[in-house]
């Protein structure tokens, strides 16, 4: 029998999308449908809701502040939850910890290093509401391509992804200006990207063509700088790549991840020397061993954590206290997400091709030292 409650959750969602955001909000909602009534509300949308008695919340903030989670939080909620990816860069955290301090539970989705520096990091005020997510996927969408790995000397390396920067991709603009042409491909790239990357700018993982476009690489490259986890990572386990990812990227687990450090260009290029170098053997057997790893990321796993809190809350009457912080927190917290890209100041088209179009300038200057 389903509870009285409402659950409204804030969160992009779409059936038709495979790929994450979409997958969570998909996913999410119908493990919530089992227990609730459930309204799902696009994190982007302007409005605000206006709550029942015993309704509950559930969402991810949104950098803009007159949306549809801001504009609803201050309502009349048996319970508030913030969901979404976490890091302790507070230029990604600077718009939820606010909300953060105040709610029920705060599910932080991150890989297990993010996790780990919570108590050392200027979040451990959070701990009480901390409940850590790792990221899911359904293997069944992402079934194994139809490929054999390429020769040593010949193989190739994928980063699929968008030019943020805290996605790493200086870094791999400086690495990929070091390497042979087209041995590093950049999936989603922008116009703008002007090192030995090769441009492929949009591709449907879920397409028949897509699938075989992806076929011709080996391994998918996570270079992050502050990455909570990149479900990317997993996907490339379930369809048959190696992944290979910084600390920053959520993982630190060398059985299954090879591993680069952030901003080290001469040591990423050794990785990826041996990586050319390794016996085809080596990797059909990491790629065996993936297939079977990756199955612990289900989703049954990440919603069942969720609804699980969510009804054990329900049966308690107890009162959630809202986190209180001085004043050195907040203005630090303030300072270090001044440069924050979500900044209205930064989150200009302008902006954007400026700054990409800077670090650019390095990588080519050392393609042509390297020649």
């Amino acid at each position: 029998m389903k509870n009285s409650a409402t659950v409204h959750l804030i969160y992009p969602a779409n059936e038709e999308k495979k790929s994450s955001p979409w997958s969570i909000g998909n996913n999410l909602s119908q493990e919530l449908r089992k227990n609730f009534t459930v309204e799902v509300h696009d994190w982007s949308a302007d409005y605000a809701i206006d709550p029942e008695p015993n309704d509950e919340l559930i969402g991810h903030p949104h950098p803009e502040r007159k949306t549809v989670f801001q504009k609803s939080f201050g309502g009349s909620w048996a319970r508030r939850y913030v969901i979404c990816p976490f890091t302790t860069n507070p230029q990604q955290m600077y718009f939820v910890e606010p909300y953060v301090r105040q709610v029920d539970a705060f599910f932080a989705i991150c890989g297990p290093v993010w996790a780990g520096k919570l108590e050392k990091s200027s979040y451990s005020h959070l701990r009480s509401k901390f409940i850590h997510l790792d990221m899911a996927i359904d293997c069944a969408d992402w079934s194994p391509l139809e490929k054999v790995f390429n020769p040593p000397g010949s193989r190739k390396f994928a980063f699929i992804g968008s030019s943020l920067a805290l996605k790493g991709t200086p870094f791999l603009e400086h690495l990929a200006a070091r390497r042979s042409k087209n041995e590093i491909g950049w999936i989603g790239a922008s116009s703008w990207v002007k090192s030995n990357a090769e441009c492929i700018e949009f591709l449907d993982l879920n397409s028949e063509s897509g699938r075989k476009s992806l076929s011709h690489f080996d391994f998918v490259i996570s270079p992050g700088r502050s990455d909570a986890n990149p479900t990317v990572l997993l996907e490339a386990m379930s369809l048959g790549l190696i992944p290979i990812c910084t600390r920053e990227s959520g993982y630190d687990d060398p059985a299954h991840f090879y591993s680069l450090r952030y901003g080290n260009v001469s040591e990423a290029g050794i990785l990826l020397d041996n990586l050319q170098s390794l016996a085809t053997e080596e990797l059909v057997l990491r790629q065996s061993q993936n297939f079977a790893f990756v199955k612990n990321y289900s989703w049954n796993r990440f919603t069942s954590t969720v609804c699980d809190k969510i009804l054990r809350d329900l049966e308690s009457q107890k009162a959630t206290q809202a986190i209180s912080v001085d004043f050195k927190i907040k203005a630090n917290q303030v300072a270090r997400s001044i440069n924050s890209p979500y900044r209205r100041w930064r989150a200009t088209g302008i902006m954007k091709v400026f700054e990409n179009r800077f670090y650019l300038w390095n990588p080519r200057v050392a393609r042509c030292l390297t020649k």
